[in-house]
């Protein structure tokens, strides 16, 4: 397992990353109310995950 791969499954863990079923539809939504609780909402559709993360202030 590479260095990344460890960094995934950790954040996975963690509940910080969350394997992504969704539709882009769904996917549109989720990062309008990320956006509006003021998180950073991230995707990474080549790894199936999703991250949302506070904004620093």
């Amino acid at each position: 397992m590479t260095e990344h791969q460890e960094m995934v499954a950790k954040m996975l863990k963690d509940g910080t990353a969350y394997k992504c079923f969704l539709q882009k539809e769904e996917l549109d939504n989720l990062k309008k109310e990320s956006e509006q609780r003021k998180e950073i909402f991230v995707y990474l559709k080549h790894l199936g995950i999703y991250l949302l993360k506070k904004k620093k202030h």
